[in-house]
């Protein structure tokens, strides 16, 4: 198992896949399911993602949330779907 995404965005001023992001992840809906033994399974149903600030590790430019648009919102799907995967 494992629980890495690919985040297949470069930063916009060195070109670089090292972007950092602070995501704040609300509204996550869990599936909690009964298994044997007493063995429960938790699956991410839904969970609704915003971009609280990203910069490049590499070169330190901050990622401006409102005006790279398509950044911000691969960040927060990365940010969904890298939690639904904690449950697999």
């Amino acid at each position: 198992m494992s629980n890495e995404v690919w985040l297949d965005v470069a930063c916009p001023s060195c070109g670089q896949y090292a972007l950092e992001a602070e995501v704040v992840l609300r509204d996550v809906t869990l599936q909690v399911r009964p298994g044997e033994g007493g063995r429960v399974d938790v699956a991410v149903a839904s969970a609704d993602a915003s971009l609280a600030a990203a910069a490049c590790h590499a070169c330190g430019n901050a990622v401006d949330p409102h005006g790279d648009e398509d950044i911000a919102v691969t960040l927060e799907q990365t940010a969904e779907a890298w939690l639904a995967r904690l449950g697999d």
